[in-house]
């Protein structure tokens, strides 16, 4: 399922040796790619100090850092523009410790039915927590954000290069929810966590007074959304039973 690996990384930055070593352990077949930028030297990608908690869970709130981040994205997107099934990385991504048994599990599948634009290691569903089951390992995510890893098909590195020729001002993964017809797919469980928390997600919960992992936060999200679909079918059924009752 995929056939190139390319990870985002500061100049300024070392590449973890866990990430190293995570993805020998999982890709041994793959060399993956580095794409380095210089990055913006101020600011941590979580908006002006004057945006309010609103702002911040509709995800309108972003700096100079966070279009830089776009950008570098794009950038690394379009060279590899001629490519397919692409994994792309930022460079603090982590992996789930049993990602080989997922893994198999998403490319037997994938194996006879690609059809995919965006698939999703790790995400965060968010404003609409829903998320359907296509199998026990795939799901599809409503309204995914996070951008650390992701795959792209061929069909969605030309959906992405060409939305961003006049909407490139916002933050990438919002970009990624915004695109018409991106058929956007996830794994299940996640698979790839960030090792810090998002700048954007530490400010939310900063408001709120609260402290979670990374890890914790997206899980929660991921289950929650998971369960939501659950009753939503629920109620779905039990209205048209209701109805057919009636009518007949």
């Amino acid at each position: 399922m995929i056939d190139e690996i390319i990870i985002l990384k500061l100049e300024s930055n070392k590449l973890s040796s866990k990430l190293k070593e995570q993805l020998k352990k999982n890709f041994p077949n793959i060399e993956p790619k580095i794409f380095q930028v210089k990055g913006v030297l101020t600011g941590k990608n979580d908006g002006y100090l004057t945006q309010s908690f609103f702002s911040i869970l509709c995800h309108n709130t972003y700096d100079n850092v966070a279009l830089d981040i776009t950008k570098n994205h794009l950038k690394m997107i379009e060279s590899v523009k001629d490519k397919k099934n692409v994994l792309f990385l930022e460079e603090d991504s982590i992996f789930n410790d049993n990602f080989e048994i997922y893994w198999k599990n998403i490319c037997n599948y994938y194996k006879y039915k690609i059809d995919y634009d965006i698939f999703y290691l790790g995400y965060c569903n968010w404003p609409i927590l829903l998320s359907f089951f296509i199998t026990k390992n795939i799901i599809k995510p409503y309204s995914p954000l996070l951008a650390h890893a992701y795959i792209l098909s061929n069909s969605g590195i030309q959906k992405v290069l060409n939305y961003a020729e006049k909407n490139s001002s916002i933050h990438i993964d919002k970009m990624f929810t915004k695109i018409p017809n991106f058929n956007k797919f996830a794994s299940n469980p996640i698979l790839t966590y960030q090792n810090k928390n998002p700048a954007l997600m530490t400010k939310a919960l900063d408001y709120l007074n609260i402290s979670i992992s990374n890890t914790n936060f997206l899980n929660s999200f991921h289950y929650i959304s998971i369960i939501m679909s659950f009753i939503i079918t629920f109620i779905f059924i039990y209205i048209i039973f209701n109805i057919l009752k009636i009518l007949l």
